[in-house]
């Protein structure tokens, strides 16, 4: 099966993008680097730089999280990483609990997560969770 845009295939049979120059999205081609991202149900979707991800090493039992990093929590009792108090739409954070504890803590710092207005508590010592802020609120990718 392939896919078209207005009349134009786009993916073919074999699933590879063929007959793409360039996507306009609002009236701008966007800039290398950069790509779509969808701001949520009904609004429009935009450009996004994407850019190397700082890895922070957590020793600490508290850290503050900047948007874009990915924080590795690596002290021997539960860490509460606090997330940006105002985040940007789009705007991501990474945890990976590497001290083998399900007891680790990411809190809301005012904004909710899921919808819910309680902080988080990373019950699985072995997963990484990356969270993205839409539409008011922190969500699970």
């Amino acid at each position: 099966m392939s896919i078209q845009v207005q009349g134009t295939t786009v993916i073919d049979d074999s699933r590879k993008l063929v007959n793409i120059t360039e996507i306009t999205l609002g009236g701008s081609a966007g800039a290398s680097g950069q790509v779509i991202t969808s701001q949520g149900s009904g609004a429009a979707p935009s450009w996004t730089s994407v850019g190397a991800t700082a890895v922070i090493t957590v020793t600490a039992t508290t850290q503050t999280a900047t948007a874009g990093n990915h924080y590795i929590l690596t002290n021997v009792a539960a860490t509460t990483l606090t997330l940006p108090a105002t985040p940007a739409s789009g705007a991501t954070v990474a945890i990976t609990p590497d001290n083998a504890l399900a007891t680790n803590v990411v809190a809301r710092n005012g904004q909710t997560i899921m919808g819910l207005t309680e902080d988080m508590t990373l019950d699985n010592a072995f997963a990484t969770v990356t969270l993205r802020f839409l539409n008011s609120s922190w969500r699970l990718i």
